[in-house]
């Protein structure tokens, strides 16, 4: 993974899971399908005080983690991406 792929999770990514009661730093978890259609995925976290957004971990799909559709076409409902703001602060 590039750089440039990981800064376009955060511009253009989806976020898929939030925690805004994390310690030490309200997170979140954004993903991108890339071009190659892998989705990539990018962890932050935000410290209001300062204004600053943490890359905590960029990685490829978990598949012991993650479903996507079963064999009979069905969408697995825990792994649709919700549209959010980044832990209320920007988009």
């Amino acid at each position: 993974m590039t750089r440039a792929q990981a800064i376009r999770v955060l511009t253009e990514g989806d976020i898929i899971e939030q925690r805004p009661r994390a310690k030490p730093f309200p997170t979140c978890l954004l993903m991108r399908m890339q071009e190659d259609h892998q989705p990539l995925y990018v962890s932050v976290g935000y410290d209001v005080s300062t204004d600053r957004l943490y890359v905590m971990t960029v990685h490829w799909l978990d598949p012991r983690k993650w479903k996507t559709r079963g064999d009979d076409g069905e969408e697995d409902h825990d792994n649709q991406s919700k549209q959010a703001t980044l832990c209320g602060l920007w988009r």
